[in-house]
């Protein structure tokens, strides 16, 4: 199945091996005329590299797939670019990074379009979403390293979208702003009334980590995204000699966590499954486009000056 691939950033390096794990045969990349770092990302992987639009679009015309790993700021034009092929697309998200971008993608003409919300396919969270319909509530912390909101739109997408994909539709209950590139609280509530608490306080020193509550009392934690542990019980430490206080501290009944390899985690079964709508042109758990403009949509919402 051959497949052009667009970009020869960072994170090109860790789609190139998995979309070759699934079964793709890389037949050209390019990302801008002149490009060192182009040049060096085709010797790497061995990929015949494209000099320019014309010869792109001509590689790109006789293959079944393209991948795109641009800039976000580069990936409207881009897919405008493409999009004519009428070829089978997956992208990096979130694909805009501001509302005139956002409506601007919304009038693409795409067919069977996806987004690499990887973390979709993490172990972790296919366990918390086969719970979904036992979730009271959850409770989630997005630290982002950066004070800027650009940086939550680029990356804190990720979380916006997890949470989606768990819960469904979101919608924000109630906004607290922490300033402009500070961060926010937000309370979100998907259409069966369940209540997610976010806080996004940019630039604190702690990690990624999320509870959802679940309605036999157990608690599925996440810390990191990558592990989920089942707090099954509670295990009472009566005070002793050493210690005067009573510990109530949970007890772990199940942990699953990312299986390492050479890969990204996600990356394998979101290429894999990319392959099946190649394929198939069946979705998955793959975040199809309007799906993917939607939580795209929700974290501008959540950034925005109101």
């Amino acid at each position: 199945m051959k497949l052009a691939f667009l970009g020869s950033g960072p994170i090109s390096e860790f789609h190139v091996p998995a979309l070759r794990e699934a079964g793709f045969e890389i037949e050209t990349a390019f990302s801008r005329p002149g490009s060192e770092r182009l040049r060096s990302f085709c010797q790497r992987h061995e990929i015949d590299q494209s000099d320019n639009w014309d010869e792109f679009l001509e590689i790109a015309s006789r293959c079944s797939a393209i991948f795109v790993a641009v800039k976000t700021e580069a990936t409207l034009e881009v897919l405008r670019k493409v999009a004519p092929l009428g070829l089978p697309i997956m992208a990096e998200k979130p694909g805009a990074a501001d509302r005139s971008s956002l409506e601007a993608l919304k009038e693409l003409d795409l067919n069977q379009f996806c987004w690499a919300y990887n973390r979709r396919f993490y172990q972790s969270i296919q366990f918390i979403r086969n719970h979904k319909e036992r979730i009271r509530s959850a409770a989630v912390s997005w630290p982002e390293t950066a004070k800027l909101d650009h940086q939550f739109i680029i990356n804190g997408c990720h979380i916006v979208d997890t949470l989606r994909f768990i819960h469904g539709d979101l919608q924000i209950v109630e906004r607290i702003s922490l300033g402009r590139d500070q961060g926010f609280v937000a309370l979100l509530q998907n259409s069966d009334g369940v209540p997610v608490a976010l806080n996004a306080t940019f630039g604190a020193f702690a990690n990624a980590e999320a509870s959802f509550f679940l309605d036999d009392s157990r608690v599925l934690s996440l810390k990191p995204l990558e592990e989920v542990k089942e707090h099954s019980q509670m295990l009472v430490v009566e005070p002793n000699s050493k210690s005067k206080l009573r510990r109530y501290v949970p007890e772990i009944g199940v942990t699953i966590e990312e299986t390492v390899t050479r890969l990204k985690p996600g990356f394998l079964n979101q290429s894999q499954a990319f392959m099946r709508l190649v394929q198939n042109h069946e979705y998955g758990d793959l975040s199809a486009f309007h799906d993917g403009l939607e939580s795209l949509a929700l974290t501008l919402e959540l950034v925005e000056d109101r």
